[in-house]
């Protein structure tokens, strides 16, 4: 290849005034000789050798480090106890650590353990790998072991045992029957602690839960509870606020406290009390009317006279009597006589229906007690509302229209919380007896009545004794789950039939006796006990499966088909609740409602939504509603709130929302459409799903 010197030249004096300027030169200056001589150029190319970086196996040294800590840092079940000891360099790579949280786990290792009720600590400890310029990170998830359980923390799980108390603004003297200061805690591992406590005004308030009401001004009373460990004591206090003594202004018959009107103070002298529902709801006589009291905060029997102090209140137009923290309901012994309530007889429902007028706040419901010959009428499906009294002539054969909740025509339903089980046997059954009349249930535009008694307290005429064998055996009814021990009412005649009874165990049940021997047992056992009825040349038997023995924990899924009144223990979540005393509970399988009338057990699950807890109580049906009647709760642990079901893909009518009662669930694109406000100030929602335009009803109670 040939080349012209002179190009030649001018490129390569180019090529050096560049590196000139590079260098930092300002001035160059060359002369530039023309020549015009050719020189022949030889073009020769060296080969140029380039080294690649060689390739780090990072993932080799991630596995070196991960074996050199196999025991701890990469093993899952390590709990970090003391410092731990981080190398380093690995291979040829250099390692920095860091930590996520460095107050339990420092970046060179020292451990720093949290305190027994802090719990364990996770903390992300990253060793950074460093070879050249190239790092690589390898994560760990360290466990840091909680510290012992000290003194100090064990105390306050004792006295936190010992510290649930019902919420109340005040307290007043009717709150001694239930105001119970423990002598004895447990801390989380069930040990047992004796507790002392001291009041600050045992005049006020007694370490017996005696409450004296003041004179004049309400007074704050502390109460203070202590536990001694290892020779120190540890306390903590409860304050009481004490309304001060209000006087019922007194009066000697019902019907002169009604007319002092809403919300007077009265003081009844001299009543009797008649009848109890099994929830604590009292009826009361002064031989002339009758007056209700709804869940009573005092004891009281059957029978005794008492001197009853309350509020005058109008509950749907009938009156009854009510108290507040700072006019408590209260009853005293009287020593005036007993006073004997007379029951009108009637020849059928009819007859009291027509003496009837519909409650107005004009005219007040006035309660009534009637002797009334009718038939029976039971629909299993209409849940709690579904016993009535029917005419006499009552045509069982007509068919009920669609969707109904009662029998056609006029009747009287039997309110659930009276002995209205006892009557379900009897469906089709002329029979007498005794019933209160409670009101008018404008929901249902029936009249409802109290039966307080058993089948002794029940007159029947029976065709033959076939029918009368029947009703015998149809009658009677046992425990599903019995878990103590127990006496049976083996009742031996009724409806002129003889009654004889068998078990297949007769350790655990006494068929002659009835006593159910539950202790010893450590699995529940099912016992066969057989009930012979003859009446005449008729006999008939049934059998009661009745399981004795612990209860055992179930699934809310088997809760669900548990039949009536058999008793329940469930483990599961408490979803939300308060509302008219109940709540909701839900674990893997399903959910439930929980009806709860003790106090306590309210303030327990307020106090433990998103929790775990333990439930034992019986099963029950209420309106289409299953749930739980609770008689225990026990705290279990902590939880986290639930979330909600979106349920926008389902139908909004009962047949999809089935599966999901008493389920937390979540609508979404929904439109307020209209808006009802009652008289109690509760509002009602209808909602409408903007996608199909189904509509759904909300409802806010201003009680909750």
């Amino acid at each position: 290849m040939k080349l012209n010197k002179k190009i030649l030249s001018i490129f390569f004096i180019a090529l050096f005034a560049i590196a000139l300027v590079a260098c930092g030169e300002t001035t160059i200056s060359s002369e530039i000789v023309d020549t015009t001589e050719t020189t022949e150029i030889t073009e020769t190319t060296e080969p140029v050798v380039t080294t690649e970086p060689e390739e780090i196996d990072w993932a080799a040294l991630e596995a070196l480090l991960k074996t050199d800590y196999q025991a701890t840092l990469d093993n899952e079940e390590f709990v970090a106890t003391e410092d731990l000891t981080l190398i380093t360099s690995i291979g040829d790579a250099t390692i920095t650590w860091e930590s996520s949280n460095t107050a339990y786990l420092g970046h060179d290792g020292t451990v720093t353990r949290p305190s027994f009720t802090e719990g364990d600590k996770t903390v992300t400890l990253t060793a950074t790998l460093t070879i050249g310029e190239e790092t690589y990170e390898v994560m760990f998830f360290v466990t840091i072991g909680k510290l012992a359980k000290t003194d100090a923390e064990i105390a306050a799980e004792v006295l936190a045992s010992v510290m649930v108390f019902p919420f109340k603004e005040k307290w007043s003297s009717a709150d001694s029957e239930t105001l119970e200061f423990l002598t004895e805690g447990k801390d989380a591992d069930d040990n047992v602690y004796a507790v002392t406590w001291s009041s600050s005004n045992p005049e006020i308030i007694a370490i017996d839960g005696t409450i004296v009401q003041p004179d004049g001004a309400d007074v704050v009373v502390t109460m203070t509870a202590t536990v001694t460990i290892n020779s120190v004591d540890y306390s903590d206090t409860k304050n009481f606020t004490v309304a001060k003594m209000e006087e019922g202004t007194p009066v000697s018959t019902i019907a002169e406290a009604i007319a002092m009107g809403e919300d007077a103070y009265v003081k009844i002298l001299g009543v009797t009390v008649i009848a109890k529902h099994d929830s604590g709801d009292v009826f009361f006589t002064d031989g002339v009317d009758i007056l209700y009291i709804y869940t009573p905060t005092f004891q009281s029997e059957i029978g005794g006279v008492y001197d009853i102090t309350g509020l005058i209140d109008i509950y749907y137009n009938a009156p009854q009597l009510a108290g507040t923290d700072t006019h408590p309901l209260r009853a005293e012994a009287s020593t005036e006589p007993v006073s004997a309530m007379t029951y009108v007889e009637k020849a059928g429902i009819l007859d009291i229906i027509s003496e009837q007028t519909t409650p107005t706040p004009e005219n007040l419901f006035s309660y009534s007690a009637y002797t009334v010959t009718a038939k029976v009428y039971f629909n299993e499906a209409w849940g709690n509302y579904s016993v009535f009294l029917v005419p006499v002539d009552y045509d069982f054969e007509a068919a009920l229209a669609t969707g109904a909740t009662q029998p056609n025509g006029d009747s009287i339903m039997i309110y659930y919380k009276s002995d209205m089980d006892v009557l379900e046997a009897l469906h089709g059954q002329e029979i007498t007896l005794d019933i209160i009349l409670q009101g008018w249930r404008s929901d249902k535009s029936v009249w409802y009545a109290n039966f307080f008694g058993t089948a002794d307290d029940i007159t029947l005429s029976f065709t033959d004794d076939t029918e009368a064998v029947n009703a015998v055996i149809d009658s009677l009814s046992f425990p599903y789950s019995i878990i103590e021990d127990e006496t049976l009412e083996l009742i031996s005649s009724l409806y002129g039939a003889t009654i004889t009874f068998t078990s297949t165990n007769n350790a655990i049940i006494d068929p002659t006796t009835g006593v159910v021997t539950a202790t010893g047992l450590t699995e529940q056992t099912s016992v066969t006990l057989t009930a012979s009825v003859t009446r005449g040349e008729i006999t008939a038997t049934k059998d009661f499966i009745i399981k004795v023995g612990p209860l055992p924990l179930s699934t809310i899924s088997t809760a669900l088909l548990l039949p009536k009144t058999d008793l329940a223990k469930i483990e599961g979540t408490i979803v939300a609740g308060g509302y008219y005393n109940l709540f909701f509970i839900q674990d893997a399988t399903d959910n439930i409602a929980l009806y709860v009338s003790d106090s306590t057990i309210i303030t327990l699950l307020e106090a433990n939504v998103g929790n775990v807890v333990t439930i034992v109580g019986t099963k029950d049906l209420y309106n289409g509603l299953h749930q739980i009647r609770v008689t225990e709760a026990t705290f279990v642990a902590t939880g986290t709130a639930v979330t909600a079901t979106n349920i926008d893909a389902l139908a909004l009518d009962e047949t999809a929302l089935l599966d999901h009662q008493g389920e937390l669930v979540e609508l979404t694109g929904m439109v307020i459409t209209d808006v009802y406000i009652d008289s109690f100030g509760n509002y009602e929602f209808t909602l409408e799903r903007l996608s199909d335009g189904e509509v759904i009803k909300l409802r806010w109670d201003s009680r909750y």
